[in-house]
C-alpha cells in the first residue's frame, strides 16, 4: 500500500526513481546524462524538503541553473508527466501532491521567465 511523503529520505527515493526513469527518456536524457546523481539528488532533495517540510536545507537558486539549458515546453510537459507519473506510483497523500502543485507551479513560472509561455 502506498503512503505519504514522510521525509527527505522519501524525497531521495523519489528522486532516485525519477531520474532513472528520466535518463531514459529519449526527449529529457541529453538534459541530464551530464550530472552526477550522486551530487545532484541530495542537492533537490534538499530543496524539494525545504519546500514540502520548510526544514530550510536548500539555499540556492534553481532558476539560474535552469536558464542556460535550452529547455523548450516539451521538456516542460514531458518532465511533469515523468514527475506525476512517478509520484503516483511511489507515494500517495498531502505531502505528495503538493510536491506535484508545486513541481507545475515551478514548471510555469520558469516556462515564463524563459519566454517559452504565452503567460499563466
Amino acid at each position: 500500500m502506498k503512503r505519504d511523503l514522510e521525509s527527505k529520505a522519501d524525497i531521495e527515493k523519489f528522486l532516485t526513481e525519477f531520474y532513472s526513469a528520466a535518463l531514459r527518456n529519449e526527449v529529457l536524457k541529453d538534459k541530464f546524462i551530464h550530472l552526477n546523481m550522486a551530487h545532484h539528488i541530495p542537492l533537490i532533495a534538499n530543496f524539494w524538503s525545504s519546500i514540502i517540510f520548510f526544514d530550510q536545507s536548500y539555499d540556492g537558486n534553481p532558476f539560474v541553473k535552469h536558464k542556460e539549458m535550452g529547455l523548450t515546453h516539451e521538456h516542460f510537459a514531458v518532465w511533469l508527466q515523468l514527475f506525476h507519473q512517478t509520484m503516483d506510483e511511489m507515494y500517495t497523500g498531502n505531502n505528495a501532491d503538493e510536491m506535484k502543485k508545486r513541481a507545475d507551479s515551478i514548471a510555469q513560472i520558469f516556462q515564463h521567465k524563459l519566454g517559452i509561455t504565452s503567460g499563466f
